[in-house]
């Protein structure tokens, strides 16, 4: 009996301890796979460091490209605040020449001293007529040919900056630039334009037509000034009252402005395929257009600079006597006043009243 306790006993400590060792075998199992597993998210982790790695080197060279480029902002951004690295200090074109007057173009500029002029060139429309490049020691200046303008007609200023042209042609009107370039990279440019036209001056004056010789308080006045021809464009004709100009409103009234063209033909006149203005002044006298005993009008013919003249005319107030309306006006051109012959005014006062008397006969 005490036998088979014996042996039963040593079966549940032997079952027992199997137990423990199936357990312990089971743990390290467990133990070994995860290991194994760690192994892999080591390895993984490894891989995604690398990629890490590439990405971070990746990201680390855009981001010093985008440093440089934003230095390279900077750095344009500092030339900027420095200011522009050649730069036109005074541009001259000439609205209007008169057909055969001479024309200077004037581009004067300031080149910044970390800069240097490479090139100053000029251009009539798309056409290039002159360059000037300091770094051509033996010839800086060039001229080149183009319609409307002559080679021997072009001079190139001290450093390009006034080219001068001789004797212009209808031919030159159009637009010129003036470009100028500094040496680079990045070569900077920066250019002007304006226009210049061509123009034929009228022959003469303008000349005020219509009107009596005197007017009364309430009375319609109505006169023209005519320009004389001349080729497009024309002059702008401006009327003016007692020395102040006066524009179309209800009190004064002034047509737009009529032209009339002289047509071409075989003789040699001097208006033939020219151009005449016209202007139209209506008003109705008043007290206040009175001052000093008169009413004086002008009208001025002007063409930009280079062309102006005037035509005056005068008439006094009117007296009591109803006959001192004739013929005693006045009037002036270019600052030639005419006044009308008190001889032939009492002339024709006599006949008047010898015809009076006559009648009463």
């Amino acid at each position: 009996m005490v036998v088979v306790l014996l042996l039963l006993l040593l079966g549940c400590v032997c079952s027992s301890a199997g137990q423990q060792k199936q357990q312990q075998q089971q743990q390290q199992g467990i133990t070994t796979r995860d290991g194994g597993k760690g192994d892999e998210q080591h390895q993984q982790q490894e891989w995604r460091g690398g990629n890490n790695n590439n990405n971070n080197n990746n990201d680390g060279g855009e981001e010093e490209e985008e440093e440089g480029g934003e230095g390279d902002g900077e750095g344009a951004a500092s030339l900027q605040r420095f200011g522009p690295w050649v730069q036109v200090q005074r541009f001259v074109v000439p609205r209007y020449v008169a057909l055969g007057n001479n024309m200077s173009l004037e581009c004067d500029y300031v080149v910044q001293r970390h800069a240097t002029l490479y090139s100053l060139k000029w251009y009539k429309g798309s056409s290039q007529f002159y360059q000037y490049i300091p770094s051509k020691t033996h010839q800086p200046h060039a001229v080149f040919s183009v319609p409307g303008l002559h080679l021997r007609q072009l001079e190139g200023g001290r450093e390009g900056r006034v080219v001068r042209v001789v004797g212009v042609g209808m031919g030159a009107s159009d637009i010129y630039r003036c470009e100028l370039v500094a040496e680079g990279p990045p070569f900077h440019t920066t250019q002007r334009s304006a226009n210049m036209t061509v123009v034929v001056l009228p022959r003469g004056g303008p000349v005020i037509s219509g009107g009596v010789g005197q007017y009364r308080v309430n009375q319609w006045l109505d006169l023209n000034c005519t320009a004389p021809p001349s080729a497009t464009p024309t002059p702008t004709l401006t009327w003016t009252i007692n020395g102040r100009k006066v524009s179309s409103t209800k009190e004064h009234l002034i047509t737009p402005v009529e032209h009339t063209t002289h047509p071409s033909s075989s003789t040699s006149s001097p208006s033939s395929g020219l151009e005449s203005t016209t202007s139209h002044l209506s008003m109705r006298v008043a007290h206040h257009h009175f001052q000093g005993g008169a009413l004086t009008i002008t009208c001025e013919a002007r063409l930009g600079s280079i062309y102006s003249r005037s035509h005056k005319v005068t008439f006094p107030e009117p007296s009591a006597r109803w006959f001192s309306s004739l013929n005693l006006y006045r009037s002036s051109d270019a600052g030639k006043t005419v006044t009308a012959s008190s001889a032939t005014t009492t002339t024709t006062l006599w006949a008047l009243l010898s015809l009076r008397h006559h009648l009463l006969q």
